[in-house]
């Protein structure tokens, strides 16, 4: 599946955003009638978890990058160097950008 580029988002995006929304409260209400033995609606507390759960996720669809496996540093003397991380193992290869 494609990803969004990074700062943007797409319809998948929204989507997935909307589902997290629902799915957030549902698994908390779960949760909290389970601890306290009864099954009451509290649609106030319902609502802030829904949207704090689908904020949450479009906020992190929007700031991670297309390709997380390649991260550019600079260090303090201005020596940027350009790391390609491996998913499948756990070698990493790391070269100085020129």
């Amino acid at each position: 599946m494609k990803q969004s580029p990074l700062f943007t988002l797409n319809w998948n995006d929204a989507l997935k955003g909307l589902i997290m929304a629902v799915g957030t409260p549902a698994l908390f209400i779960i949760q909290q009638a389970i601890a306290n033995g009864q099954f009451i609606f509290n649609w106030k507390q319902i609502g802030m978890a829904a949207l704090a759960g689908g904020v949450a996720y479009l906020i992190k669809n929007f700031l991670t990058p297309a390709d997380p496996t390649k991260v550019v540093t600079q260090d303090a003397s201005g020596k940027v160097t350009e790391t390609q991380i491996k998913t499948d193992s756990v070698d990493v290869n790391v070269k100085p950008v020129k």
